[in-house]
């Protein structure tokens, strides 16, 4: 009966479409683009929610059903003249809510694939919605970048010997998330440096965690040298090397010297 029901209320939204389309191609009603768009959204939603509720264990059918579904929401109340950042915060958060009901329904483990796309879609729907309000385009960067690095963190929390992946996944998005914003404050000519030096830091970060990852070193030294060559540091150069290894040798007289006394 059950399965039933769910059939007959995706054959009668589907009838009501094609009772729209139908007078509409007759001049009878004008849709605005919002409006049929949002309408041809709902349909679609309608046929892939039917067959989830038909049979839940499978749960493909809930991914593109709650989208359609949320987006098609979201259009309707856009052509009803409500603003922009409630348009978009329906449209995202029900675009990341099916992946977090797999998540959890299924398993932290199982389906922990699930919390990566639930998070950025999350992450950065929020930003759009602050972006929207009036707030900087760096506050859209930094909560999308950091926002769509905590699945790949709780990941590699899970199993940290076998999921070490995902940190180097995790701790990219979080740093860039962090430069691109200091980039949109500071000036777009430190932007690349501050994106290759986080990655080198993300590499480091991996061979502290465990020592037995020191082919971590080789990126990581190799990004941070071309950061530093394309940035505006990079006229003055020869200058930070000399100073480094004067530095360097200073070092070496100064450990010496200590250890004969």
């Amino acid at each position: 009966m059950k399965k039933n029901w769910w059939r007959v209320t995706a054959g009668l939204f589907l009838v009501v479409a094609g009772i729209i389309l139908l007078l509409v191609q007759l001049g009878q009603i004008t849709l605005t683009g919002p409006l049929w768009g949002g309408l041809v959204l709902l349909a679609g939603s309608a046929f892939f929610l039917s067959l989830w509720f038909s049979n839940t264990v499978e749960w493909w059918p809930l991914i593109p059903g709650s989208i359609m579904f949320a987006w098609g929401v979201g259009s309707l109340l856009g052509a009803c003249g409500l603003p922009g950042w409630l348009v978009v915060l329906v449209g995202f958060t029900g675009s990341a809510l099916p992946f977090f009901y797999i998540f959890f329904k299924q398993g932290t483990r199982e389906a922990s694939w699930a919390l990566i796309p639930g998070c950025i879609i999350s992450a950065w729907g929020l930003g759009v919605v602050l972006a929207e309000l009036g707030l900087h385009d760096a506050v859209l960067l930094l909560v999308g970048f950091v926002g769509s690095a905590v699945p790949f963190l709780v990941i590699f929390a899970m199993n940290r010997e076998s999921n070490w992946w995902a940190l180097i996944a995790g701790g990219i998005m979080a740093l860039m998330g962090v430069v691109l914003s200091l980039g949109e404050l500071v000036g777009g000519e430190w932007v690349a440096m501050f994106i290759l030096l986080s990655i080198a830091l993300a590499f480091l970060v991996v061979f502290i965690v465990n020592r037995r990852n020191w082919w971590a070193l080789i990126p990581a030294g190799v990004l941070a040298v071309v950061g530093v060559g394309v940035s505006p540091l990079a006229a003055s150069l020869h200058l930070i090397w000399a100073a480094s290894l004067i530095g360097l040798g200073v070092f070496i007289i100064l450990r010496a010297v200590l250890r004969r006394a």
